[in-house]
C-alpha cells in the first residue's frame, strides 16, 4: 500500500508542479517581452537582500520541526511558527529604519520594491509551519493544488501589473501574491491553526540538532545561490544581472522535478532514519529516475536555444543563449546535487556534509568570480556558478554513496526493477 500511496501522491505532484510550470513559462515569456532585462536584474539584487536574512535567523528550525517526531505536533508546531513570525517580520523593519536613519544601500530608487519583496517575505516563512505539517502527514495533493492555484493568480496579476508600465513592481507582485495565497491555503487545509505559543524547550532540541551546521550553511548557500545576481548588478550592471537571473531560472528547470522526488521522498527518510537498506533503496531508484528524464530533455534544450530563446523571449535576449548553455550544466549537476543533503540530513541526521560542500562551493564562487566576472559579464558568472556545482556534486555523491554503502550492483538492480514494472505495469501496481 505504501508504494501504491507513493505514486499516488507521485502523480499529484507532477501533475501540479508541470501545470505550474507550464502557466510559469508562459507567464515568464509574456513578462520578458513586456519588461527590460533591468527590471529582472533589480528583482535578483534585493532577493540577496532578503535572503541575506537567512543567514542571521537559519538554525535549523525547519529540519528540526520535520526530523523530530517525538514531540508533541501542537507544541513544535507552534514553537516553529513563532520563531518563523520572528524571523519573518525582520527584513521589512530593518528596511524600514535604514529608510527612517537615511541610511543609504544599492538600488535604493526601487525602495518600494523592496518593501513589497519584504511582505511577501514574511508571508514565506509563516506558511512553513502548516506546509511542513501537510508534507509530514503526506498531504501532497492538497500542497499541489494550492501551490498551482497561487501560480495561476500571481502571474495573472504580474502580467496584468507589467501591461499597465508597473516595471520591477510587477514581478514583485507575483511574488507578493504568490506567497500570500499559498500561505492562506496551507492554513485553511491544515487541521493546525495559527498559534505562538512555543516552547524554549523544543526550540532548544531543534537548535541543538541541526543549528549550527543550517547557520554555516546559509551564510555560504548566500554567497552560492544569491550573491552572484547582485554581484554582476553592482559590478557589471544591471542589464547582465538580468540575463544571468534569467539564464538560472531556465537553467534550473529540472529543479521543478527534483523537487518533486525531494518532497515525496523527506517524509520516508524522516520515516526510515538509520535504516541504510530502505534508504539506500529509494534514493538509488530516485536518481536514476531522474538520470533517465532529465539528461535527454536538457541536451536537447541545449541544442536547440539558439533558436527557441529568440523566438521565445524576443530578439532583445540572443546575448542569454551563451549564459544558458553554459548554466544548464550547473542546472544538471544541481538536480543530482539536491538530494543528497536530504539523506544525510532527514536520514541520518547529519547536516554536516552539506554545510563542507558549500564551504567547497562557496570557495570556488569567490576565486572564479573575480576570475571571469570582470573579463565575460553574465558569462562568467555562468561559468563560475556551473564549476562550483560541479565540483561540489562529486564531494557530495561520495559521501552519501558511501554512507548507503552503494556499489555498482546498486544501480544495475534498481535498473532491473524499473525494467520489469514497465513490462508489468498492470500486474505490479495490483499487487501494491
Amino acid at each position: 500500500m505504501e508504494k501504491r500511496l507513493i505514486i499516488k501522491q507521485f502523480c499529484y505532484l507532477f501533475t501540479s508542479q508541470y501545470s505550474g510550470l507550464f502557466v510559469s513559462i508562459t507567464g515568464g515569456i509574456l513578462l520578458t517581452r513586456l519588461l527590460d532585462p533591468s527590471a529582472f536584474g533589480v528583482i535578483a539584487a534585493f532577493l540577496f537582500y532578503l535572503t541575506s536574512f537567512n543567514w542571521i535567523s537559519e538554525f535549523g528550525w525547519d529540519q528540526g520541526f520535520m526530523v523530530h517526531t517525538e514531540i508533541d505536533i501542537d507544541t513544535a508546531a507552534a514553537t516553529h511558527c513563532m520563531i518563523r513570525t520572528v524571523t519573518g517580520l525582520m527584513p521589512f523593519f530593518v528596511f524600514i529604519c535604514l529608510k527612517l536613519l537615511g541610511i543609504k544601500f544599492s538600488f535604493q530608487e526601487y525602495f518600494s520594491v523592496l518593501l513589497v519583496l519584504s511582505v511577501s517575505y514574511f508571508f514565506e516563512k509563516i506558511s512553513l509551519t502548516p506546509k511542513t505539517i501537510l508534507e509530514r502527514n503526506y498531504q501532497l495533493g492538497s500542497c499541489a493544488l494550492l501551490e498551482t492555484g497561487a501560480t495561476i493568480i500571481s502571474y495573472g496579476v504580474a502580467i496584468t501589473a507589467a501591461y499597465k508600465g508597473w516595471g520591477a513592481m510587477s514581478l514583485a507582485m507575483q511574488r507578493l501574491v504568490e506567497k500570500t495565497v499559498l500561505c492562506l491555503g496551507y492554513f485553511y487545509v491544515s487541521s493546525w491553526k495559527y498559534s505562538i505559543r512555543g516552547s524554549l524547550w523544543v526550540a532548544k532540541r531543534f537548535l541543538i540538532t541541526f543549528g549550527l551546521a543550517t547557520y554555516l550553511g546559509s551564510l555560504v548557500s548566500l554567497i552560492i545561490y544569491d550573491f552572484m545576481g547582485w554581484f554582476v548588478a553592482w559590478y557589471v550592471n544591471i542589464h547582465d544581472a538580468g540575463l544571468y537571473a534569467k539564464a538560472f531560472n531556465l537553467a534550473t528547470f529540472p529543479l521543478v522535478f527534483t523537487a518533486i522526488c525531494s518532497r515525496l521522498t523527506i517524509p520516508l527518510y524522516t520515516k526510515y532514519q538509520h535504516d541504510v537498506e530502505k534508504i539506500r533503496n529509494i534514493f538509488v531508484k530516485i536518481q536514476l529516475f531522474k538520470m533517465f528524464l532529465l539528461i535527454p530533455l536538457q541536451l536537447g534544450l541545449v541544442l536547440t536555444s539558439w533558436w527557441w530563446i529568440p523566438k521565445g523571449l524576443g530578439p532583445q535576449w540572443v546575448l542569454l543563449v551563451p549564459v544558458y548553455n553554459v548554466m544548464t550544466i550547473y542546472g544538471l549537476f544541481r538536480a543530482f546535487f539536491d538530494d543528497v543533503p536530504n539523506v544525510l540530513t532527514y536520514g541520518f541526521r547529519n547536516p554536516w556534509i552539506l554545510t563542507e560542500s558549500q564551504a567547497i562551493q562557496a570557495s570556488v564562487v569567490i576565486v572564479s568570480g573575480f576570475m571571469f566576472i570582470p573579463r565575460y559579464q553574465a558569462l562568467g558568472s555562468a561559468i563560475t556558478m556551473s564549476a562550483s556545482m560541479v565540483i561540489a556534486t562529486i564531494y557530495l555523491w561520495y559521501h552519501v554513496l558511501k554512507k548507503l554503502t552503494c556499489t555498482k550492483e546498486s544501480f544495475y538492480g534498481a535498473t532491473r526493477d524499473y525494467w520489469y514494472t514497465i513490462k508489468n505495469a498492470k500486474e505490479w501496481y495490483a499487487q501494491q
